[in-house]
């Protein structure tokens, strides 16, 4: 019973981050009249923010098996290939400033996720997608 538990969490788990990915993509490339604007006129605000919640997720939930480094990583190419889609997009455009948003915002949540690592370990512990316990 404890194993099928444990399958369930991680699965939930990782249903997680990729609703959050998914997210992130779906509301990049919709329509600039379409999308909800949260954050009013301060689009970078809104890239910093998706950004570092996936980010501090990816790490929080898949560490140490994928490394930080893998996390900024690839969710800076998942930016950058957004930005170019939104080329594509009526009412959307590419801009250097919001690839440069979403790396802020990636760096913090890899700060803010291994802060909080460091300072509840035990809570850490229980987000950890790992194997069976």
């Amino acid at each position: 019973m404890r194993y099928q538990w444990h399958r369930f969490r991680n699965a939930a788990l990782h249903v997680i981050v990729l609703a959050i990915v998914l997210a992130i993509g779906v509301l990049s490339l919709l329509p600039g009249q379409v999308r909800p604007h949260p954050f009013g006129s301060w689009t970078q605000l809104e890239h910093t923010t998706a950004y570092m919640v996936a980010a501090a997720v990816a790490v929080l939930f898949y560490a140490p098996k994928l490394k930080a480094l893998h996390v900024f990583a690839y969710l800076s190419a998942y930016g950058v290939v957004l930005e170019v889609g939104q080329l594509f997009v009526p009412g959307r455009n590419a801009a250097l400033i919001d690839v440069a948003a979403d790396i802020m915002g990636i760096s913090i949540g890899i700060g803010a996720a291994h802060l909080l690592a460091q300072k509840l370990p035990k809570l850490h512990a229980t987000l950890l997608i790992s194997a069976r316990r």
